[in-house]
Order: C-alpha cells, then sequence, then structure tokens
C-alpha cells in the first residue's frame, strides 16, 4: 500500500480521525487511535493493521503529498506586520472542508 493522507483528532471523550480519500471523520478505539498516530507521521499503513478500515474503503493511497495553505511561508510576516486581530468563528456544524482548515 502507498502512501495515506489522514489527520487525528482527539476530544475529551473521544478519539477520531479524519480520512482524506473519502472526506470523512471516523471514530476510533484508543488502540487504532495509536497506531493512526503513527500512520498520520510516516503516512504508511502497517500491513495487516487497521484491516477494518482499508475494507471499508478508507486509509486508501493518495497522490497528494501535503496539504499546506498557499501562505504558510509568509504567515509569520503577515502575523508581524500586517495583522492586528484574529477574530474565530467557532461552530458545531464543523465538516472539516474549509480551504483555510487547520486541522487538515
Amino acid at each position: 500500500m502507498g502512501k495515506v493522507l489522514i489527520k487525528c483528532i482527539q476530544t475529551p471523550m473521544q478519539k477520531y480521525f479524519y480520512d482524506r480519500s473519502l472526506d470523512s471523520v471516523v471514530m476510533v478505539n484508543d488502540e487504532e487511535y495509536q497506531i493512526l498516530k503513527t500512520v498520520e507521521k510516516t503516512k504508511l499503513v502497517p500491513d495487516g493493521v487497521l484491516r477494518r478500515f482499508v475494507k471499508s474503503g478508507l486509509l486508501r493511497e493518495t497522490a497528494i503529498e501535503e496539504i499546506e495553505h498557499p501562505e504558510t511561508e509568509n504567515l509569520h510576516l503577515l502575523a508581524e506586520h500586517y495583522m492586528g486581530n484574529l477574530i474565530l468563528q467557532v461552530t458545531q456544524q464543523c465538516n472539516l472542508r474549509c480551504k483555510y482548515c487547520a486541522y487538515l
């Protein structure tokens, strides 16, 4: 299997991962979460592990190497010289689809 692109997410009550290939957030147990944290870093799924996700069509190989905002390199300069305020509107309707989402 090739490289996969996921993002692990932890709340006070539960653990999840976002799968880029199916654009889905999936609830996982503690053991799976620890394995997925390694997958998030290495972008590689160990053989024989996480079969239930692979069978469901999750953890597919991706051609994308990294997701990065186009202004990432200029962020320090912009924040230091041009930004006076930052307002974040948090919603419970989040679907992790905003182009500027920091959790992707």
